[in-house]
């Protein structure tokens, strides 16, 4: 108990550090999974205290029938037969118990090998997450994937609304200069905005929003000392430019909303590395005693597993104990060296039951970031903002064959019903 104890206190220091801003929901959420792994501990106590009470009470019994030995040969023969077969049974019984638990041990291992390779796939997923990528590149002033770039637009509004009334002599010219170069180099800080309605809080952290931002300053600081630029003017500049705020200010919450969903699965995710690692800490030493041992506390999920808990080492492990025992009680030895604890059965299930959580967890933020992202470029073929709309279908295309790929990916390596089956073959006790 002192172990699960300690396990909670350092995750729970872990997310407080983890995240700036605690998000409750989540730290309750994973306060829960610790509880339920105790709650299994306490129960295991309650029923092996119970069961010693049993296991006395037959010794009790067993003793009982040795002292009546005093009655006629008869009895004391018939009484031999069965004690004889009492024997024959415990031997038989014995045998049974070792070859389920060494079933367990087994089995067990290699479910662990199997969470711990799925793990560090899931790890592996969101932290080369590339498809995003592709989308964040459309937040860049000068591409023209949709079929028009910021840079380009924002000078065709300005002639358009601004410039057809300037009549100071290059004036234009030297507007456009300007205006050219802010969009391609934005200054990525808070700007002062004259304009509050133009952005959100977002603006500051979105490359092109920024540029807009910058431009609508600049232009209204030149429309101000430029009589000849009507109020009209100005207003229709604005909206045109509203639109594309708009549509930059969505693509970059659809990334901030799928980085706070794989930030949250980060942190579930380490602590059912936790719980695993504590798990297999615990489960070695039911194989292997602590004779001999290194420091496993020291030792990280992959380097137990490669080292003492998969397969191949606990099976070979296993069969040397069953080889080097010798004699007529050699079973009864065996099952009491290895006994499968039922608790571990019930921590394999919450582990896989985590686990799929977590799988299920990617595969929504992954769709949701999807969807969302379509949405945005629905909306900007609808507001016309590009000349082109047949150039965000083809994006909108390519965007749904490479989430496609992605998630076909992922599901080929996490193989989670793989996983499933082998927690599923773990024997029942």
């Amino acid at each position: 108990m002192r172990t699960f104890l300690f396990a909670f206190l350092f995750l729970t220091s872990w997310v407080a550090q983890a995240q700036a801003q605690p998000n409750k929901a989540l730290a309750d959420s994973l306060a829960d999974i610790y509880k339920r792994y105790n709650q299994l501990q306490e129960a295991f106590d309650a029923s092996q205290k119970a069961l010693g009470t049993n296991v006395n009470g037959l010794q009790q019994k067993y003793q009982s029938i040795e002292n009546q030995t005093q009655a006629n040969s008869n009895v004391i023969n018939e009484l031999g037969k069965r004690v004889k077969q009492f024997d024959e049974d415990d031997v038989v019984n014995a045998t049974t118990l070792f070859n389920k638990s060494k079933m367990s041990f087994i089995n067990t291992a290699t479910f662990i090998e199997k969470v711990d390779g799925a793990l560090r796939d899931l790890n592996s997923a969101i932290a080369n997450f590339s498809y995003a990528s592709s989308i964040s590149k459309l937040n860049n002033p000068t591409n023209n994937e949709l079929g028009f770039s910021l840079d380009k637009s924002i000078v065709d509004i300005l002639d358009k609304t601004i410039l057809t009334q300037v009549k100071k002599r290059g004036m234009g010219d030297r507007l456009k200069s300007i205006i050219n170069n802010i969009v391609q180099i934005p200054l990525i800080s808070p700007i002062v905005n004259i304009a509050k309605g133009i952005t959100s809080a977002l603006s500051a952290t979105v490359p092109a929003v920024s540029s807009i931002t910058s431009v609508f300053n600049t232009v209204n600081s030149f429309a101000i000392s430029e009589p000849s630029i009507s109020p009209e003017s100005l207003v229709n500049f604005t909206k045109e430019l509203q639109k594309f705020v708009q549509h930059y200010e969505a693509l970059a919450k659809a990334s901030q909303e799928l980085e706070t969903s794989l930030s949250q699965l980060r942190v579930k995710m380490e602590t059912v590395r936790k719980i695993t690692e504590n798990f297999t800490q615990k489960t070695i030493i039911d194989v292997y005693t602590n004779d001999g041992l290194p420091d496993l506390a020291k030792m990280e999920l992959e380097e137990m597993v490669k080292k003492f808990f998969n397969y191949r080492s606990v099976n070979d492990y296993v069969a040397n104990l069953e080889k080097n025992a010798t004699g007529a009680n050699k079973y009864n030895y065996l099952s009491k060296r290895l006994i499968y604890p039922s608790i571990s059965r019930s921590q394999a299930s919450l582990i896989m039951g985590e686990l799929e959580k977590l799988n299920n967890e990617y595969l929504v933020g992954l769709s949701s970031y999807q969807k969302n992202v379509l949405t945005v470029l629905e909306n900007a073929k609808r507001t016309g903002i590009t000349p082109d709309p047949n150039a965000i279908s083809n994006k909108i295309a390519e965007l749904d064959s490479q989430y496609q790929q992605v998630l076909k990916a992922y599901i080929k390596d996490i193989e989670i019903e793989e996983v499933k089956a082998a927690e599923a073959n773990i024997p029942r006790h």
